[in-house]
């Protein structure tokens, strides 16, 4: 069944058009009287104004009684930003001929006007839908604008041929052009305003009642569809399609999962909700926020809240003001940082003067067995004054929640682990926030009492925990001795925190004095003062150091040291300099001549400005300096990266702790790829134990190879589905175990016939798309990006070392195609381009798909042409990460793990995309791509400058990092410092 429900943009056809009955006749009213009128319709965004112009098209013979007397002509103004008089009659001319009207070139106003003229000679009407009239309107000081001429002559085309103008906007036109340079246009008193707000009741159901002809009746679940769309019909045909995509899915008799299309819902319509919110006043915000909480707004605000009505944010139930939807009015409420049914509080005045500390945040974890007890400390937390965290108080619906616990817990300033008999041999997320707790107490300096163990029964307490205070709640004394050590803990970090002031002995008289007297020494020798502290300040800021003197600096005294000291260096230079310029100034406004001292001291600071912006070292320099420390840092990841190694098995663990951490063939491919590209392919630079242990982990690789018909690996040794994103991992780390000459002549052969194998069993992973599934079942529905560029990169790594057959490359080919044919226009590359309603950004997956088609390119010069390719290039040029938290790596979506395998389904593990690295690898390419622009290449390289810039912040995440995310920094590193990929 097809969902009549799927359309978001205006509705075209007859059969799915609804509603507006009202709004159809009063527009033909106008529109067939004697006199035609013109009519301006006013309403929201996505509201349907589009659509009821389309209808006025379809439905023009239902309502007027001589069709064939008007000449209908629709033009969209938002195919263009900005418009001229020209452009606008082009317009109109092709929109004619294209309605069949057999009419001469239109092409400027006395045209137009003639052609009108004798339209009504033959007794015949134009009616001209203009939608998003407010376009031609825009105001824009570097551009052409249309002038106040082009309005009045459509008013006075109105008056005196039978024309009627029907405008759309998503602002009132007369208070748009209140006070700007149309204020003086009579255009647009002759428009009837005609306000489209939300659907009757009636119509509601009529647009639920669509789905009725393709055999499923949505009429029982109408309390929920009308709970979340209200009766605005851009949430409704979400709710609906939501509905209806459930109904098909699960039948007409079983219940609806509220929960399961609450996500749907959100999923679609929060980026609707964020966009309505940004456009209210601050008015109309207070009005919904009030409205949200059951609170009766300001009477200051009467006017809007009527307004807010006629746009149908607000409804009027039984006397009260509520807000259209549940679902935008929770979202209303976590804009103020309340949860859902909070009460508003009152602040007495006399507190707002002192500005009071923010109260400390404490996030808890828990086993969810134990939320009763936990839901209990909560409010407890919360009673005492603190800022308490747990997934099931403050997770608001469409939350993206492993994001959202992350940063609640690097923002929050305690971490309580609550341990009982459900969680000590727990896994899954509590072990995850365990983990990450763990990792910012390393990451933090000095006494912080970050974590807390909180025991809420007796029982064993975990290893990793044994070295931190527990406090045991379920004792009677438990909650005042938690109570009281964050008491301590707060005021422990303010005494830290609070500057010490010591007492001096010198009485005031006596600095005065002192002052006195050097001030007048300073008096008398200002001008030979003044011009030696200028020519030092000149001097030193030419002299400053260069990057290669910042980078040797860093080598000596470390990083911090070196960036400390140079800040130092900087101030002393702008102050040097900045004390001869006030020196000399003193003595030349000293001068007989005032008018000559003021102007010889006015290009002395001109002179002075235009040096203090010669920035030595410049960003460049420290860019350059960091990029060589991080190469130099490279050696000590490199190192313990072979901490992971198990030396049972000779494959590597995926975590540092032993008794937790697995064997994995995926950590232990990537670790191969991230030390041996790191060390430039050359295996003089790893020693011979290190050797040793790179030929074990290839030799492990093969080892727990699942064998035909599965080929490849899974997540873990003899389990299934085979992933093919560990496969093309795994034929990277046996090319460059090979391209690093590891291996005698004879295993060499060996390693290379296994890449020819795992080569052959990657095809026939691709799908007839042209892209990869990640498992063994190539339907085109399980085409994935991350599959395709972990293959594509294998393919190309196999190339380099000769492993080359027609059907390879051919492959190869098709997939670079359907890669770039897959590319959002917005967003970059996606994990499942197939996934609806796409509003989430994957920066490292983007990067990295850049970098591979790259090294595609060198092997097949011939795609390296590719217009779309170039498109994607530029398009990532041009996007700055600087901001973007390095922690922040963004995962693979829930519904984008869940997989076909036959005829059932399959659930993978989700990726995270490291998009530090591999977006400064990607940038520092970019930056010396010739088929790029000059001013391209230029912004690349000065964003991956301000990335390098970040090396400190680099190095703390690192220090706390997993095996697979130093594999792939250590990886990136070397691609960023040689500008090349590898």
């Amino acid at each position: 069944m097809t969902n009549p429900y799927l359309n978001r943009t205006a509705i075209r056809d007859d059969v799915s058009f609804v509603g507006r009955a009202a709004e159809l006749k009063r527009l033909f009213n106008r529109i067939g009287g004697p006199q035609p009128q013109s009519v301006s319709i006013v309403g929201d965004r996505r509201i349907g104004k589009s659509s009821l112009l389309r209808a006025v098209l379809t439905r023009r013979s239902r309502f007027l009684s001589k069709p064939e007397s008007y000449v209908f002509v629709y033009l969209d103004m938002q195919s263009r930003l900005r418009w001229t008089s020209e452009m606008f009659f082009e317009r109109l001319a092709a929109e004619m001929a294209s309605a069949g009207v057999n009419i001469s070139s239109i092409t400027d106003y006395d045209s137009l006007e003639e052609w009108c003229r004798s339209l009504q000679q033959e007794g015949r009407a134009l009616v001209m839908l203009i939608d998003e009239f407010q376009v031609l309107m825009r105001e824009d000081g570097g551009a052409e604008q249309l002038p106040v001429e082009f309005f009045n002559y459509l008013r006075s085309l109105a008056n005196s041929y039978p024309v009627s103008l029907v405008v759309t906007s998503h602002v009132d036109l007369y208070t748009l052009s209140a006070d700007r340079r149309l204020s003086g246009s009579p255009l647009f008193n002759i428009l009837h305003k005609l306000n489209l707000g939300s659907f009757t009741e009636t119509e509601t159901r009529e647009l639920i009642a669509l789905s009725q002809p393709s055999g499923c009746v949505l009429t029982a679940d109408e309390p929920w569809i009308i709970s979340r769309g209200g009766h605005h019909p851009l949430y409704l045909q979400i709710a609906c399609s939501a509905a209806f995509d459930w109904r098909t899915e699960n039948g007409a008799q079983k219940p609806l999962d509220r929960e399961q299309l609450d996500r749907r819902f959100m999923e679609e319509a929060l980026p609707h909700f964020e966009g309505a919110w940004k456009f209210f006043t601050e008015g109309e915000r207070e009005i919904m926020s009030a409205a949200a909480r059951g609170h009766a707004a300001r009477t200051a605000l009467e006017p809007a809240v009527e307004h807010l009505e006629e746009r149908g944010h607000l409804r009027n139930e039984d006397g009260h003001l509520v807000v259209f939807s549940d679902c935008f009015r929770d979202f209303i409420i976590s804009q103020d940082g309340a949860g859902p049914g909070t009460a508003a509080v009152l602040v007495p005045a006399a507190a707002l003067s002192v500005p009071a500390a923010p109260p400390a945040k404490v996030f808890i974890s828990y086993a969810h067995q134990d939320q009763k007890e936990v839901k209990e400390l909560y409010h407890r937390l919360k009673g005492i004054g603190l800022s308490p965290w747990m997934d099931d108080e403050n997770l608001v619906l469409g939350d993206p929640w492993a994001r959202t616990i992350d940063e609640a817990i690097q923002s929050a300033d305690f971490f309580l682990c609550c341990i009982s008999t459900h969680s000590v041999d727990r896994a899954g997320v509590l072990r995850q926030e365990l983990s990450r707790g763990l990792n910012q107490w390393y990451a933090r300096s000095g006494p912080d009492n970050y974590l807390w163990p909180v025991m809420l029964e007796d029982c064993e307490m975990p290893k990793s925990l044994g070295a931190l205070q527990r406090v045991d709640l379920w004792k009677e004394d438990g909650w005042v001795r938690l109570r009281e050590g964050i008491n301590t803990a707060i005021g422990r970090r303010q005494n830290l925190a609070r500057p010490t002031v010591e007492r001096s002995g010198v009485t005031g008289a006596a600095v005065a004095a002192q002052m006195s007297r050097a001030l007048n020494w300073i008096k008398r020798r200002a001008l030979v003062l003044g011009l030696a502290s200028f020519f030092i300040g000149v001097l030193l800021l030419i002299g400053g150091l260069s990057g290669e003197a910042l980078s040797s600096l860093i080598g000596r005294v470390g990083l911090q040291r070196a960036k400390n000291w140079n800040v130092v260096l900087r101030g002393l230079e702008i102050a040097t300099l900045l004390l001869g310029a006030a020196l000399i100034s003193v003595e030349l406004l000293r001068q007989r001549r005032r008018s000559t001292g003021i102007a010889l001291c006015a290009l002395l600071w001109l002179g002075c400005g235009l040096l203090a912006r010669v920035n030595v070292p410049a960003p460049d320099a420290f860019a350059l300096a960091y990029d060589r420390y991080l190469v130099q840092r490279s050696d000590d990841w490199r190192r313990r990266l072979f901490t992971f190694v198990d030396p049972v098995s000779g494959g590597l663990r995926d975590g540092g702790n032993v008794e937790n951490a697995q064997v994995q063939a995926w950590v232990t491919a990537q670790a191969v790829v991230g030390i041996l590209a790191n060390t430039g392919f050359d295996s003089s630079r790893l020693t011979s134990l290190e050797q040793q242990q790179i030929r074990n982990a290839v030799n492990f690789l093969d080892t727990v190879r699942s064998p035909a018909p599965d080929d490849g690996w899974a997540y873990f040794a003899g389990r299934i589905p085979t992933i093919t994103e560990i496969t093309g991992w795994s034929v990277l780390a046996e090319v460059a175990s090979v391209r690093a000459n590891l291996w005698s002549q004879t295993d060499r052969a060996t390693v290379t016939s296994r890449i020819a194998r795992d080569v052959n069993t990657l095809l026939t992973r691709q799908t007839g798309a042209g892209g990869w599934s990640p498992i063994r079942d190539v339907r085109d529905d399980n085409t994935r990006t991350y599959s395709t560029v972990m293959a594509l990169w294998a393919l190309s790594a196999a190339f380099r070392e000769g492993i080359r057959t027609d059907e390879a490359v051919a492959g190869a080919v098709k997939g670079m195609d359907w890669l770039l044919n897959e590319r959002h226009a917005q967003l970059g590359w996606v994990p499942n381009p197939r996934r609806r309603y796409q509003t989430e950004d994957f920066p490292g997956l983007t990067a990295q798909a850049l970098v591979v088609l790259e090294l595609l390119r060198q092997q097949l010069p011939d795609r390296g042409t590719d217009i779309r390719f170039r498109d994607a290039k530029s398009k990532f040029a041009e996007v700055s990460l600087r901001s973007l938290s390095i922690p922040a790596n963004a995962r693979v979506p829930d519904s984008d793990v869940h997989v076909a395998l036959g005829d059932s389904s399959t659930t993978l593990e989700g990726s995270s995309f490291l998009w530090y690295p591999w977006s400064r690898a990607a940038l520092s390419i970019l930056a010396r791509d010739d088929s790029l622009s000059d001013d391209l290449r230029e912004r690349a390289r000065h964003e991956a400058a301000a990335l390098t810039l970040r090396t400190e912040e680099l190095t703390n995440y690192l220090d706390n990092g997993l095996p697979y995310q130093l594999a792939e920094h250590l990886l990136c590193i070397r691609i960023a410092s040689d500008g090349t990929a590898k």
